[in-house]
C-alpha cells in the first residue's frame, strides 16, 4: 500500500508475480459467498499492450475518457529481464529477510558494494528502468488508444526518479496533475558511505541507517497542460511529510469545490522514531516472528484532508479515515466524488487475521521452498522449462497461509469531506480472498446516473499462460466495474446478471430493461404513450450505443410541441416527438409505429402518400423515411437507425427521397510489422467507411487463423470513414493468417535471435564504490531493517 510498493522495478514485478504463482499455480480460486454490489466488466481492458501498468486515473470530457497511467518504463524485454534477474546473485540477501537474520542482512547489503559482478548487473538493469506517466484515451472506457507513453516523467528515466498515482483534473481547458513522486536527499558519495557503513561498528551503522531513514520519502507534485498530453511542472513538492521515510505522503485525489481545491491522500504513519535507535545493534539477534509482528502492528498507511486556494499552497493535513494502528488495518488510495451536496469515498483497504506464529510459518515456508534457488536458476533461453519448475512446488501450506490476505476496495460517505462514515467495507473485491487476487487503487467518475470505476487487480484464475499475458502486456492489470442505480438508489446497485440498466421513458411511463456492456439490448423493448398515438419497438438483440460507442442507459421520448419548422409544403399530422438521446444508433433500426387521425390529412393528400420524417440537425432539413401506411387502420410505420425529432408528415408535392441507408465497406488492411519475434506485439488496422446517408453501427472483426480474435464496434455517421486497430502476440513461432471482414493478410512469428558474446572496451572507472542505482534496489530491504530494529529497542525498554 506504500507508495514505495506501487513504484515497482521490474525485477520487483516478476518476483511478485512468482511467487503468486509458486503459490497458486494449479490451484482452484475459492468462491466467494455474495458477489460485490458493482458490476465487474466480464471483458478485459486494452491499452494496446502496455507493459507494468500499475494503476490508472480516468476522467471523461468532450465524450472522451482520458487516462492518465503509470508504468515501469524499461528498454528490456521479458527475456532480458529474467536474464538481469538471474545475474543479480541476491539470494544471500531473500534468504536472511525469511530468516529474519538482521545481522547477516546488513553485513549481505554492504557487501554489495564491493562486489564489482553485482553492482555492474544491477547498474545496467536499473539504468534503463523507471516509473513514468502515460496518456491514453477511449470513446468507451475499455479500448485505450495510447496518446503518449511517456506523458510525464521524473528528472530521468531511471528508478531514482519514479513518479506515478496521478490524479487529474479539467479547469476550464487546463489540466491539472497532482502525483506522487519520490524524493531521495542523498549524494551518490553519501550513499556509497552509508554502504559502507553496514558493514562496520555499531555507532556507525546506526548514523547510517538513520541517514538513510530521514533521506527517503514520497511526496505530491503538481504540473499542468493543455491538452493532457503535454506536462509542464509547476512546483515538485506542493505537499509533503516530515522528509522521514515512514512519514511520506502519496496518491493524491483531488476535486475542485467552488473555488477551493480539496485534496484527499494516503499518509503513512508510524510510532517508531530515529532516537530508538540507541544501543539497538547488542539485540539484533533476538529478531523473532513477535518482533516482526510489533513492526507491523506500529506502521500503518491512513487518508489525510487538506485544502487550498490554488492547487499548490496546501493546509496542514488532518486524518480523516483511518482503521487501526497495525499495517493490516491501513487504508489508502482515495478516489472521491462530490454528488450534489454529499461526498462519496472509494478506497483500498487490507483484509488480514495475521499472527506472529502465522509470519513465523509463512517465513519458514519461503525458506522451505528454496525460492531464491529457483530464482538463481532462471534460463532465459529455456522459459517454459522454469515455469515448468515452478509449477512443480508443493505450495498447499503456503497458499493456505496467505488465502485470507487481500486488499479490498471499500467505500464511505460524508456531508463535509472531512467526518466519514464507512457504509461499505467490501465495495469491489478480487474474484477470492488471496492475496494474488487483490483489488486496490480505484478511479471513479459518475456522470448522468452512471458509476464508472477503474481499478488496479490482481491474477483471478492463475496459469503459465496467464503470467505470461501479464508480463508481456497482453493482459492489463486494470479492471473496469459500473453501476446504475435504480431510481431512489445509491452506490452498491449494479445491473442484471453482469449488464447496465437502461431506463425507457414515454410521457409518464417507465420501463427498466437489461443491456449489455457492449450495448447489446438483452430483452425486447415495446413501449406505448399514453394516447396509444406512438409505439417503439425494439427488438431483443439490437445494439444501441451513444454517440461515443457506449451503450446507453436512458431513452425518453416527449412530445415536441414547438418542432423545428418544415418546409411550405409540408404538414405534420399529429404530435412530434423528439427520441433522445440525440444521436443515439441502433443496428438494426428499431420500428417507429403511428396512429393517426385521417381528419388530419389535409384536403388533396392521399393517405396512403403519408410519410413519417426525421430532423436532421446538421443540415436543418427534414428527412423521409420509406414508410408502410395501412389506410385500413390508420397507422403509419417506418424503421430508425438513429434518434431525432420524429413525425408523420403530409407533402402537398413530391417529397423528397429518402437517403441512402448505412452500408459499410472494409478497406486499407494495415500489418505493422509484419516480421515480429515471439511475444512482440502487432497491430493490425483497417479504414471503415459508411458509404450510405445514414448513421450506423458497423462491426469489425478480426480473425486470426481462422479463429475470432477481436471484435469491435463503431458508430459512423453517413459518408464517414474511422481507422479501426487490433493489436495482438503470438508466442509460437510461425506464419499467422490475419482476416478483418473479409481482407486477408498474415504476419510473420520468428524467434528471437541471441546477440553474440561482446567484450566491452575498457574506460576510465571512477572511484571504487555502487552506482546510485544500486541503491534503488536495497532500499526496501534496509527500510525492512531499520523498522525491526526500531521495535527491538522499543520491546526492551517495556521489559
Amino acid at each position: 500500500m506504500k507508495q514505495g510498493q506501487r513504484l515497482l522495478p521490474a525485477a520487483a514485478i516478476v518476483c511478485s508475480l512468482i511467487l503468486a504463482v509458486s503459490t497458486m499455480l494449479g490451484q482452484a480460486s475459492p468462491a466467494r459467498a455474495a458477489g460485490p454490489p458493482w458490476t465487474k466488466y466480464s471483458g478485459e481492458v486494452n491499452l494496446e499492450n502496455e507493459l507494468y501498468v500499475t494503476d490508472a486515473w480516468v476522467l471523461r470530457d468532450d465524450n472522451t475518457y482520458r487516462m492518465w497511467y503509470t508504468h515501469l518504463k524499461t528498454d528490456l524485454n521479458l527475456v532480458e529481464i529474467l536474464d538481469e534477474m538471474s545475474a543479480l546473485h541476491l539470494d544471500d540477501i531473500i534468504y536472511d529477510l525469511a530468516d529474519l537474520d538482521l545481522d547477516t542482512l546488513l553485513n549481505d547489503l554492504a557487501a554489495l558494494k564491493d562486489t564489482y559482478d553485482n553492482v555492474a548487473d544491477i547498474v545496467d538493469f536499473l539504468d534503463s528502468t523507471g516509473t513514468v506517466i502515460g496518456y491514453a484515451t477511449s470513446s468507451n472506457g475499455i479500448n485505450w488508444t495510447i496518446v503518449e507513453p511517456e506523458a510525464l516523467a521524473g528528472d530521468s528515466n531511471a528508478l531514482w526518479d519514479n513518479v506515478g498515482t496521478p490524479c487529474v483534473i479539467n479547469d476550464g481547458g487546463t489540466y491539472q496533475m497532482w502525483y506522487t513522486r519520490d524524493r531521495i536527499d542523498l549524494t551518490q558519495t553519501q550513499l556509497e558511505n552509508i554502504l559502507s557503513d553496514l558493514n562496520e561498528g555499531d555507532a556507525a551503522r546506526k548514523d547510517a541507517l538513520e541517514e538513510l531513514l530521514g533521506s527517503i520519502s514520497t511526496v505530491i507534485s503538481y504540473a499542468e497542460s493543455p491538452d493532457g498530453e503535454n506536462w509542464t511542472v509547476v512546483d515538485d513538492e506542493v505537499l509533503a511529510g516530515s522528509g522521514y521515510a515512514l512519514e511520506g505522503v502519496s496518491e493524491p485525489c483531488i476535486i475542485k469545490d467552488g473555488d477551493t481545491y480539496k485534496m484527499w491522500h494516503s499518509q503513512l504513519k508510524t510510532d517508531l522514531t530515529a532516537t530508538e535507535l540507541a544501543d539497538l545493534l547488542a539485540n539484533t539477534g533476538s529478531l523473532d516472528a513477535d518482533v516482526l509482528l510489533d513492526v507491523l502492528d506500529a506502521t500503518a498507511t491512513v487518508i489525510s484532508y487538506t485544502t487550498s486556494d490554488d492547487g499548490i499552497d496546501w493546509a496542514v493535513p488532518e486524518e480523516v479515515l483511518s482503521e487501526d494502528t497495525p499495517l493490516w488495518d491501513s487504508v489508502a488510495s482515495p478516489s472521491v466524488i462530490k454528488d450534489g451536496g454529499d461526498y462519496q469515498m472509494w478506497y483500498t483497504r487490507i483484509e488480514a487475521d495475521l499472527t506472529s506464529s502465522h509470519l513465523q510459518n509463512i517465513l519458514d515456508e519461503i525458506r522451505a521452498l528454496g525460492l531464491p534457488d529457483l530464482l538463481k536458476s532462471i534460463d532465459p533461453e529455456d522459459l517454459d522449462e522454469f515455469l515448468a519448475e515452478l509449477a512443480t512446488l508443493d505450495t498447499a501450506d503456503l497458499e493456505a497461509m496467505l488465502a485470507d490476505t487481500s486488499t479490498v476496495i471499500g467505500y464511505a460517505e460524508s456531508a463535509d469531506g472531512e467526518d466519514w462514515l464507512v457504509a461499505d467495507l467490501q465495495d469491489i473485491t478480487g474474484s477470492s480472498s488471496s492475496l494474488w487476487s487483490s483489488v486496490m487503487a480505484s478511479s471513479v467518475l459518475k456522470y448522468g446516473s452512471i458509476y464508472k470505476m477503474w481499478y488496479t487487480k490482481g491474477i483471478d484464475d492463475l496459469s503459465v499462460a496467464e503470467l505470461i499475458d501479464l508480463l508481456q502486456g497482453t493482459k492489463l492489470p486494470i479492471g473496469y466495474a459500473y453501476y446504475i442505480p435504480h431510481p431512489g438508489g445509491s452506490p452498491g446497485g449494479g445491473g442484471r446478471d453482469g449488464n447496465l440498466t437502461l431506463e425507457a421513458i414515454m410521457d409518464f411511463t417507465n420501463g427498466y430493461y437489461a443491456i449489455s456492456p457492449e450495448g447489446r439490448i438483452q430483452e425486447t423493448i415495446d413501449i406505448t404513450s399514453e394516447d396509444e398515438l406512438l409505439n417503439i419497438l425494439i427488438p431483443k438483440g439490437t445494439y444501441a450505443l451513444d454517440e461515443a460507442g457506449e451503450p446507453v442507459t436512458r431513452l425518453e421520448f416527449t412530445a415536441d410541441g414547438t418542432p423545428p419548422p418544415l418546409p411550405q409544403d409540408a404538414y405534420i399530422i399529429g404530435l412530434a416527438y423528439h427520441f433522445k438521446p440525440n444521436g443515439t444508433t441502433f443496428a438494426p433500426p428499431i420500428t417507429t409505429s403511428w396512429r393517426y387521425n385521417p381528419d388530419d390529412v389535409p384536403p388533396g393528400i392521399a393517405e396512403k402518400d403519408l410519410v413519417i420524417a426525421y430532423h436532421n440537425e446538421v443540415s436543418g432539413a427534414w428527412v423521409t423515411l420509406p414508410s408502410v401506411v395501412d389506410t385500413a387502420n390508420n397507422t403509419i410505420s417506418a424503421t430508425a437507425g438513429h434518434f431525432s425529432t420524429f413525425a408523420v408528415v403530409a407533402y402537398s408535392g413530391t417529397p423528397p427521397p429518402p437517403p441512402a441507408p448505412a452500408a459499410f465497406t472494409t478497406t486499407s488492411l494495415s500489418i505493422s510489422p509484419t516480421t515480429v519475434n515471439t511475444g512482440e506485439p502487432v497491430t493490425v488496422s483497417v479504414l471503415a467507411t459508411n458509404i450510405g446517408e445514414e448513421a450506423g453501427i458497423y462491426t469489425i472483426t478480426l480473425r486470426i487463423n481462422g479463429t475470432v480474435e477481436a471484435t469491435q464496434r463503431i458508430v459512423l455517421a453517413g459518408s464517414a470513414s474511422q481507422t479501426v486497430s487490433f493489436t495482438t502476440s503470438r508466442y509460437q513461432v510461425g506464419s499467422y493468417s490475419v482476416d478483418v471482414n473479409g481482407i486477408p493478410g498474415y504476419f510473420t512469428v520468428s524467434a528471437a535471435a541471441t546477440p553474440p558474446p561482446t567484450t566491452p572496451t575498457p574506460t576510465p572507472q571512477p572511484p571504487a564504490g555502487p552506482s546510485r542505482w544500486l541503491i534503488g534496489g536495497i532500499l526496501a530491504a534496509a527500510v525492512t531493517a531499520v523498522t525491526i530494529l526500531l521495535v527491538l529497542r522499543r520491546r526492551r525498554s517495556q521489559q
